[in-house]
């Protein structure tokens, strides 16, 4: 896997505009990519992070293929004052390795629901979130010990349809934004890496779902 670092330029309008839009972001983050990838299993995850001390949002995208930043979207050429991002890039190949019964420090940026009569509604309450984490965990192979839970809000996005681009034929996204963070201890090791690759939860091409886990 790979995993890339990119410094946003809070001051640039694009940025700011695909803040609010997450499907917007997810088309800017895809030009780094072979355009045949949306097509294939591979899902790249990514997740915005704001650090208060540094004064800086990060923009973290993991993926099984290495993107090609530099012949991606104008908008990571890095030229001018209205720039994408701040500065070049930072990738890295990516290949943790868990070990059952070890504990992590973990964050996840993710999108807590549940389907009824074929809808999918969001988890409101804390406890529902906590209890859907754990639920997610014990699939994904982990437990969840001492847990942060951060209410981002409604997180809205327009997707186009590919057969017009008249605004009446927009689709509106709404999704609930909630991070996770504190630590967790590996159950199955395996079930763990693969929940890395693919992901937690539903709205993975939108932001959520990328587990970022350290050894403690």
């Amino acid at each position: 896997m790979f995993l890339s670092r990119l410094i946003l330029n809070s001051a640039s309008r694009q940025v700011c505009r695909e803040l609010t839009d997450s499907y917007q972001m997810h088309r800017t983050i895809m030009t780094a990519f072979p355009d045949h990838l949306e097509g294939l299993s591979e899902r790249v995850l990514f997740r915005v992070d704001t650090s208060h001390a540094e004064r800086k949002t990060f923009l973290l995208v993991q993926s099984l293929t290495k993107p090609d930043w530099d012949n991606g979207s104008p908008a990571f050429s890095r030229n001018g004052s209205n720039s994408y991002l701040l500065s070049e890039p930072e990738v890295k190949e990516y290949n943790p390795q868990f070990s059952s019964g070890r504990k992590y420090f973990f964050r996840l940026r993710a999108n807590p629901t549940f389907k009824r009569k074929g809808k999918r509604l969001a988890w409101l309450s804390e406890e529902d979130q906590l209890q859907w984490l754990i639920r997610k965990g014990a699939a994904a192979g982990f437990k969840p010990g001492s847990v942060i839970i951060v209410p981002e809000g409604a997180l809205r996005s327009r997707k186009h349809s590919a057969q017009s681009s008249d605004s009446n034929h927009t689709h509106n996204m709404n999704f609930l934004s909630v991070r996770f963070e504190g630590d967790l201890i590996a159950v199955d090791s395996d079930a763990l890496l693969s929940a890395c690759k693919s992901g937690i939860g539903s709205g993975k091409g939108l932001g959520f779902g990328l587990l970022s886990l350290i050894p403690r």
